[in-house]
């Protein structure tokens, strides 16, 4: 956090708003190609913008309802974390569904919109993760790994308050999150585009079970989830699996129909 004038900036905020015009500056480059008119996205996107922070906020609050418990105002500082990007990724579908439905007439299709946003969701994920940084969240186990970061002790949690150093869980997001964005743009340049897979869905599916995979793993050497009663797994890794399931039957269903036709 600094402050410019009367004004306070936070760090986690403007990483956010960085996350958000990258994101948006990809889709709009891949929609160019497609021939989309980007401008008339805009009245679907505000509306995916307001369920993505309302979808963060709720998803964080019922997987780590138990920080909350003694301090219910905090429920409201979204600008000290505590956005879950799942949950961001459901609430707007959700309410891109639904404006949808309110639209009829709009000519394009849901999963058009859902592969477009997969060219600008690992590149903005990334930078949102790195306020993560900023605020001391999303670490690991301790480590002693020359990568370990530093955690004040004002952000340890027991029973690992006399560690220092900790897995930094944000940057091996970062890191899994561009390889696969990088990977998409260049399959898409020079194979996917040949293949008209954008309206499909492949792309939206596909990045969606390659995350809730990657998260999956990660969280295993998370230390501040929820546990899911005895099961050894947290709340988030439980519905995580679930996800994973659906996703890879809506895959094959997907890949069916682009093969018949």
């Amino acid at each position: 956090m600094f402050q410019v004038g009367p004004f306070t900036f936070h760090l986690y905020g403007l990483c956010i708003g960085a996350a958000i015009w990258v994101s948006l500056w990809l889709i709009e480059a891949r929609a160019q190609r497609a021939h989309i008119h980007f401008a008339e996205l805009w009245p679907l996107i505000i509306w995916m913008f307001i369920g993505a922070v309302a979808g963060a906020r709720i998803h964080h609050l019922i997987t780590d309802f138990s920080l909350y418990q003694d301090r219910w105002i905090d429920m409201l500082k979204i600008w000290q974390g505590g956005l879950s990007i799942i949950g961001a990724v459901i609430g707007a579908g959700i309410f891109a569904l639904v404006w949808l439905k309110l639209h009829p007439h709009f000519k394009i299709s849901f999963w058009t919109i859902a592969d477009l946003s997969v060219f600008g969701l690992p590149f903005g994920q990334a930078l949102g993760r790195l306020g993560n940084f900023f605020n001391q969240e999303l670490y690991g186990l301790p480590t002693q790994l020359p990568w370990g970061i530093y955690i004040d002790p004002t952000h340890r949690v027991a029973p690992y308050l006399h560690a220092q150093f900790f897995h930094p869980l944000f940057a091996y997001e970062m890191i899994f999150t561009v390889t696969f964005g990088i990977a998409l743009w260049t399959y898409d340049r020079y194979i996917g585009s040949k293949k008209t897979m954008l309206g499909t869905g492949q792309y939206f599916l596909l990045y969606a079970f390659y995350y809730s995979f990657i998260r999956f793993l990660l969280d295993f050497i998370r230390i501040d989830k929820s546990m899911f009663f005895y099961t050894g797994l947290g709340k988030n890794q439980v519905f995580l699996l679930i996800v994973m399931v659906i996703l890879v039957t809506f895959l094959i269903k997907k890949k069916a129909q682009c093969t018949t036709t």
